[in-house]
């Protein structure tokens, strides 16, 4: 895990790779338990591996995406040009 995001709107609104101290109107707000934090809509960014095909793919990237609850930084994969598939 690393970094939280803020959803607003059922969307990702902020990203920090650590947590404010005070937020909005909610001093010690970096001490707030993962439930207390979900409260507010911050939620920890965690990463989520998928497998690929290395001959086929290469990564190219990441993203962080919001998906059924959960915060995902996940691979951007492009497929490998013809001539460099080994």
């Amino acid at each position: 895990m690393s970094g939280y995001a803020y959803i607003e709107n059922n969307q990702i609104s902020e990203i920090h790779f650590f947590l404010p101290v005070c937020w909005r109107n909610i001093s010690n707000f970096s001490s707030l338990s993962t439930e207390g934090l979900a409260n507010v809509n911050w939620f920890p960014i965690v990463d989520a591996y998928q497998d690929y095909d290395s001959e086929l793919f290469e990564v190219s990237g990441t993203d962080i995406v919001y998906e059924d609850g959960i915060v995902k930084r996940v691979f951007i994969l492009t497929p490998k040009v013809q001539g460099a598939i080994s």
